[in-house]
């Protein structure tokens, strides 16, 4: 079926032809690519560095997490179309995969305004009432304000999707370099005038409404500033507003271009305009990241101590309030931290230790101290998980780029990805920390939340592996029924209700840890986990093994059995096949998925027997089996998807292969 000439009708996809006139595609795509890239892992390390580091836990590094958060977010709206289309050759763009992308680009482009506003709120408040700053701008407040720009960029953007979802499309050809909402709104067929509107009234609140707010503020910093004593003016005010205002340049500067140009009467040609895209999309991810880490001192430093830190982990003891304000390192066997607030408050010493009954500020972990070579160890457990991300990070943006992979067992993969990243990510953060950094220490907070990011990983990847077991049963006993009982909505379904199944599992975990007091704040584990955290509470720990013994249960002895069985019917359905159909295809369909499943389970059902039979593990043994069952099966899962699937495999080796010259596709 042709897409030209629809007469009204919602197309199904999109060509996007917007570098159709480009020479040197390839050569384009890979510089787009790699700034793609170290926007990616600056705006990510920026993220790791701020949450393992207790001592940056405070307003303005959240902000700047949230910042990291929403660059990652808008260059990725826009960045892996123009990388298919550059790389891979492929110029389509499914109808659906258009219309989420223009939500996600312009959901990050207004989200980061507000993002930089917040930053200029922060800093304005810091220097202007610094005596005021921590009662005024407290982390929940500064949470409360990033939660508040994030409803109000998905009010705005989610109307402009609803709009350009309801309208009929007959030219399925983007002229633009990626999808959003100008191109696709110019692809209807109607009047496009009456649809600007909305946008209209959001560039205006950018441009207009935000954009002078954060230019008063900085100007009342530097008004602020000069009308101090000459001998407090320092030039660290000074470059504290150039570098803050460097993102807000490159943020604006394009839109303000393209703004000014048109209303002077200067037509901007196509290539022009994509230029200014492009520009104005990887530029301000590439710029923020870099300017918050290399100009801000505490993130600079803390990425300078995981490489050059002692793998002996020293215990940070802060001043007391007759000593200077430099933080000092002890060496002693107990944590002490004495804090001291700033202004008129008064010294508090708070210990750690020995808290009888009262909630603990921080865990210790203590699970690598008698272990050899930690830097050795953290470097391996880093290359591991960096590995996995990447495995996984390649199966997820292969399938969600390539609208041929948009089926039921390549949603399923996806899923599984995105369960291996969060499931690594919870306990390898913390082991990098404590091995690399030699920060053995971690806030209640963030160790309750790691304990709900963990273990909320391990019930979704099970459900995910009983979920990829029901697809290849259905796909090989009912093949012809295949595409009408797993449709890609009922899929969709299946995940979302494995997700709110593991979120209700261990939603009540957490609650339950954080009701317990705690008066022994170390942790005798690798990472944060539910037994570590309840066997520092203190209370007998028996009645609490309940819930996640239930759950335990439930996903070996109920879940298990099932995948189990599905694959036996997978197998004896071949086995029943004529002796000519009968191909070694599908019994490495059954290994292929099945490696995943023993990687998975192995570690559980090993320390579960070992229990049963009365052998009893020593701590070190059960560490060594958190860490495998953490991190091989990540890696191991996206790998098997990867490397056997011939459709991604050929997808990847599309990408750097295929010629640089794009065909047309009619």
């Amino acid at each position: 079926m042709s897409l030209v000439n629809f007469s009204g009708q919602n197309v199904a996809e999109f060509t996007i032809t917007g570098f159709d006139h480009l020479p040197y595609h390839k050569l384009m795509g890979t510089v787009i690519l790699l700034a793609y890239c170290l926007a990616l892992l600056c705006s990510t390390t920026n993220i790791c560095v701020i949450s393992t580091d207790r001592r940056l836990h405070r307003p303005m590094y959240l902000l700047i997490c949230n910042l990291a958060l929403v660059d990652i977010m808008f260059t990725t709206g826009a960045s892996t179309t123009m990388i298919s289309i550059l790389l891979a050759g492929d110029k389509t763009v499914s109808y659906n995969s258009c219309l989420s992308r223009v939500f996600i680009h312009h959901l990050g482009d207004v989200t980061q305004c507000l993002a930089l506003s917040l930053m200029a709120l922060d800093r304005t408040v810091a220097i202007s009432e610094p005596l005021r700053y921590a009662t005024i701008l407290t982390n929940q407040r500064a949470f409360l304000l990033i939660v508040v720009s994030w409803l109000l960029g998905i009010g705005c953007i989610g109307k402009m999707a609803y709009i350009a979802d309801q309208l009929p499309y007959c030219q399925p050809v983007i002229k633009y370099v990626f999808c959003d909402y100008a191109a696709i709104i110019r692809a209807a067929c109607v009047d496009p005038e009456p649809y600007w509107f909305v946008s209209n009234i959001i560039s205006l609140w950018l441009i207009a409404g935000q954009l002078p707010l954060i230019l008063l503020s900085y100007g009342k910093l530097v008004f602020t500033v000069l009308s101090l004593p000459s001998t407090e003016k320092g030039g660290r005010t000074f470059r504290t507003v150039i570098s803050h205002l460097i993102p807000v340049f490159s943020f604006y500067a394009p839109k303000l271009v393209s703004f000014m140009l048109t209303r002077v009467g200067v037509r901007l040609y196509l290539t022009e305009r994509n230029a200014l895209q492009i520009i104005s999309t990887l530029v301000p991810p590439l710029i923020n990241p870099s300017v918050y880490c290399l100009q801000n001192k505490e993130i600079r430093g803390a990425v300078l101590r995981i490489f050059r830190r002692n793998p002996a982990t020293a215990t940070i003891s802060m001043p007391s309030c007759s000593s200077s304000n430099k933080p000092t390192l002890s060496t002693t066997a107990q944590p002490e931290i004495s804090l001291q607030p700033q202004g008129r408050f008064p010294c508090v010493r708070m210990s750690l230790v020995n808290f009888s009954g009262q909630n603990v500020a921080e865990f210790t972990i203590t699970g690598f101290d008698h272990l050899p070579y930690h830097k050795l160890m953290g470097t391996v457990i880093l290359l591991a998980y960096c590995l996995a991300l990447l495995c996984s990070t390649t199966n997820i943006c292969v399938i969600s780029t390539d609208r041929r992979l948009h089926r039921p067992m390549y949603l399923l993969i996806c899923n599984l990805a995105l369960v291996d990243i969060m499931f690594s990510t919870g306990a390898s953060t913390t082991m990098i920390s404590v091995l690399l950094a030699g920060d053995k220490t971690i806030s209640y907070n963030s160790c309750l939340s790691r304990v709900f990011i963990y273990h909320l990983g391990d019930v979704t990847q099970c459900l995910a592996l009983s979920l990829m077991a029901l697809d290849r049963t259905v796909a090989i006993s009912k093949p012809l029924r295949y595409a009408t009982i797993l449709t890609n909505q009922r899929v969709l379904l299946l995940i979302v209700v494995s997700w709110l199944l593991g979120i209700g599992c261990i939603g009540k975990l957490a609650y339950i840890a954080d009701q317990l007091p705690y008066c022994q704040p170390v942790i005798k584990y690798v990472f944060c986990d539910y037994a570590a955290i309840i066997r520092a509470a203190c209370v007998d720990p028996a009645p609490y093994w309940f819930m996640p013994s239930l759950i335990g249960l439930w996903l070996i002895a109920g879940q298990l059995p099932l995948i189990l069985l599905s694959y036996g019917k997978l197998v004896f359905t071949v086995l029943r096949l004529p002796s000519t159909e009968k191909g070694g295809r599908t019994f490495r369909t059954v290994i292929s998925h099945f490696i995943p499943v023993v990687c998975y389970y192995a570690p559980k059902l090993v320390s579960v027997l070992l229990t049963r039979v009365g052998v009893r593990l020593n701590l070190t043994e059960r560490n060594a089996l958190q860490i495998i069952s953490t991190l091989v099966p990540s890696l191991i899962n996206p790998s098997v998807y990867c490397l056997q699937n011939k459709e991604i495999r050929g997808t990847v080796l599309r990408v750097l292969r295929r010629n640089p010259v794009l065909p047309s596709k009619g």
